[in-house]
């Protein structure tokens, strides 16, 4: 078999082509890959986890060590000139799972984060304020099971303990045991 001159031009055409496409898909993945961080920090750095919002660029979720504080928290962001907020605030500990929110007016408001958000994150939730909603967010936990939950509370109380959903009928131990690290009730 003989090849031709323009037959070998052809090949070298396709293959110079593919070689592009290649690269250009490489490096155009790992351009977007690094621009598209949401965590700051390294989630080794902490068990802290809060999320930072409004209106500012420095957004998002962060990574902190315990015992952290309010202004940790602003300095890891880059944010300046927090003379301007109460200095009570910027000493208050942060935990898990909290919100800090600064308005256009350059205000701080701190929350919770919503269920989807804390289960994403592998936090746990309040048992004793979880909604039907944010029960059913847990895997195995369906409508008429999360419904119980919420009927229980609402006739005995709050939860004392965790351990307590064993008290509804069709939760016993080894549901408990899936599904007890979804949950916490504060101090």
């Amino acid at each position: 078999m003989h090849i031709t001159g323009r037959q070998v031009d052809g090949l070298l055409a396709v293959m110079l082509i593919v070689a592009a496409i290649t690269l250009f898909s490489f490096f155009s993945t790992r351009i977007v890959h690094q621009s598209v961080s949401i965590a700051h920090g390294d989630p080794r750095g902490g068990p802290v986890v809060v999320k930072l919002s409004g209106d500012l660029s420095q957004g998002g979720i962060y990574y902190l060590p315990d015992n952290a504080q309010l202004f940790h928290l602003l300095n890891l962001a880059g944010i300046e000139r927090q003379e301007q907020f109460d200095s009570n605030l910027l000493a208050l500990p942060m935990t898990a799972g909290q919100t800090v929110t600064l308005d256009a007016d350059h205000r701080l408001t701190l929350g919770q984060m919503g269920a989807a958000l804390r289960l994403a994150l592998d936090l746990s939730m309040d048992l004793n304020r979880a909604t039907l909603d944010d029960l059913m967010l847990i895997p195995g936990i369906g409508e008429s099971t999360a419904a119980k939950i919420v009927q229980f509370r609402e006739a005995s109380g709050p939860f004392k303990k965790v351990a307590d959903l064993k008290k509804i009928p069709g939760i016993k131990e080894k549901k408990l045991d899936q599904w007890g690290r979804h949950f916490y009730l504060p101090p």
